[in-house]
């Protein structure tokens, strides 16, 4: 039998954004993490961002210990908000359709295919669920594509997102997801929990970006909080805070430390932000 001539496939190189090293969040990461960084954009990764990451060849192939690579590339996904399920050795970059959304849905159903092959993984449930930065025309196929694959569970996911968007609607005490209720601290406020994780992440620097929902414990604090001063009701006294906390030089002598959401909703920590910009 005649065999007809074998094609190979030209290995395609995926080229950063130019605006990539003035990004103001990359601007906040040491060499390595910037490094590390554009690693996760154009080494392993696959056209939905979702992908599966091996450390070891990523350390092989930039040439750093295991000990470099470990503490900068904490520091990059914690910095830009990257989930790593470290057990299914799976890497997702929520924003990822923000800067590489599909040209049309053929484009779409063809990228979706790299999800076969990836390991069951909770970020499998937050990529189904993040449609923020799809184009509105890529929507209905992204969502039917999905329902295919997962169905019962983005049924689910869909009517969680409604409920999030209607309480965001509506004032509410700020509890975070399963957070119990406490009487003593039941005081009614302008904003969520998700509000104020939100508004958080949005600082351009000196924090550290809070993932995934406030939980008990944050919602707990957050409660305390309000109840310790009405003024702390409104969604304006809390961005304030947050910028001061942006600006604190308490910590200073620490390069690579920023302060955590759950940092700045404990009372004595936010007692000495207050104090220092009296």
């Amino acid at each position: 039998m005649t065999m007809g001539p074998q094609v190979f496939k030209r290995p395609r190189y995926r080229t950063p954004s130019a605006q990539l090293f003035t990004d103001e969040k990359m601007l906040r990461v040491p060499p390595y993490g910037k490094l590390i960084g554009s690693y996760l954009l154009i080494g392993q990764v696959n056209r939905i961002g979702l992908f599966l990451f091996s450390v070891g060849r990523a350390q092989e192939e930039l040439g750093l210990s295991p000990k470099v690579f470990s503490d900068h590339f904490d520091i990059v996904t914690s910095t830009f908000g990257w989930r790593y399920d470290r057990d299914a050795r799976v890497m997702y970059i929520p924003t990822w359709w923000r800067y590489n959304a599909p040209d049309n849905p053929n484009v779409l159903v063809a990228a979706l295919e790299d999800l076969n092959g990836l390991p069951n993984t909770p970020l499998l449930n937050e990529f189904a669920a993040n449609v923020r930065y799809l184009p509105p025309n890529l929507l209905e196929t992204f969502r039917q594509r999905m329902g295919e694959r997962y169905g019962e569970r983005m049924g689910a996911q869909e009517q969680e997102q409604e409920q999030e968007q209607e309480q965001e609607n509506s004032p509410q005490p700020p509890h975070g997801e399963g957070a119990e209720g406490d009487a003593r601290h039941c005081v009614t406020a302008e904003f969520s929990a998700d509000w104020l994780v939100a508004t958080w992440n949005t600082l351009p620097r000196g924090i550290e970006p809070h993932q995934g929902k406030l939980g008990r414990n944050g919602a707990r604090r957050l409660r305390r909080r309000i109840s310790e001063d009405s003024v702390r009701t409104t969604k304006a006294w809390w961005l304030q805070y947050f910028m001061q906390v942006s600006r604190t030089n308490i910590m200073t002598g620490n390069e690579t430390w920023y302060p955590p959401l759950l940092w700045a909703l404990e009372g004595k920590n936010m007692e000495k932000i207050l104090v220092s910009c009296l």
